[in-house]
């Protein structure tokens, strides 16, 4: 069985940004990688056994890709792992997750690059709500 990674949308907790964040469905196991804080105090936080639609904030998810259960090490490193930028005074959340996004596609660790940046164009539709609203 394959897992897939998600791109997560949700209402902001707080300022004029929506929250992106990654999913990871991995048979029962769920988790989710996010940065969370303003600028410059980013910090990483991962959510495990949880999934985006259990919280009422939550407004989309587009599929990155799938992943063979080989890659699935590979991709939580780079998932847990992830650049925290509190150098940049723009950077956040969304930030994070358009890069890890696609490193993890440009690595070859999904099984097709349709889902992100091909046909379905999951990359496109995320792009439509990055920025502040």
């Amino acid at each position: 069985m394959r897992a897939k990674l998600y791109a997560a949308i949700y209402n902001p907790r707080m300022g004029n940004y929506k929250h992106f964040a990654l999913y990871l469905k991995n048979g029962e196991e769920d988790t989710i990688y996010e940065a969370i804080g303003d600028w410059p105090n980013f910090e990483h936080n991962i959510i495990v056994n949880s999934s985006p639609l259990k919280t009422t904030r939550f407004l989309a998810m587009m599929l990155v890709g799938e992943i063979n259960q080989a890659e699935v090490p590979t991709v939580k490193r780079i998932l847990e792992q992830a650049r925290v930028d509190n150098e940049t005074v723009h950077w956040n959340c969304q930030d994070v997750v358009v890069e890890n996004a696609d490193e993890i596609v440009n690595d070859c660790l999904t099984t097709d690059d349709d889902d992100w940046t091909g046909k379905n164009k999951g990359r496109d539709q995320l792009m439509q709500h990055y920025g502040p609203m």
